[in-house]
């Protein structure tokens, strides 16, 4: 369930990037990293304009699949964020209300 002011962040990867399993993702939500699992989190936030990014480290590069979506949050608002990997293709991010 979501609440007012809050976003809730779904990671998820195709079945065939089997390896990302055990890989941690970051969230960086106005420049602020939150080293996490794949699955559902939820953040809450003031209302107005924010930054967020999502990427992993992986085969000793830092930044793979990056992906970076930029939203505004009203007082009383929930949004829904995916984040999805494919197996050589870029990741998608998408904001959903």
């Amino acid at each position: 369930m979501i609440l007012n002011n809050t976003i809730e962040v779904k990671l998820t990867f195709n079945f065939l990037a089997w390896s990302l399993h055990f890989v941690e993702p970051i969230i960086e939500i106005n420049n602020i990293s939150h080293k996490k699992n794949w699955g559902k989190h939820y953040f809450n936030l003031s209302p107005g304009k924010h930054s967020l990014k999502v990427y992993f480290s992986y085969n000793g590069q830092s930044k793979r699949a990056y992906k970076e979506i930029c939203f505004d949050i009203s007082a009383g608002e929930a949004l829904k964020i995916c984040y999805h990997v494919f197996p050589f293709l870029q990741p998608t991010i998408k904001l959903l209300k």
